[in-house]
């Protein structure tokens, strides 16, 4: 099953962490394909994780 935003790209700033990252996740459960912009490196490698 598909989630409401299947087929949709999402494009955050500060969305590796703190509440982007809880809406980073959120868009990516619901189908979204999640770009995330952030300056800190050690925080944009963990969330690539995800």
């Amino acid at each position: 099953m598909q989630g409401q935003l299947s087929l949709k790209v999402a494009l955050l700033t500060g969305g590796a962490s703190g509440i982007g990252q809880a809406i980073s996740e959120l868009l990516a459960r619901e189908g979204s394909s999640v770009v995330i912009g952030r300056l800190s490196t050690c925080y944009g490698a963990c969330q690539a994780e995800l």
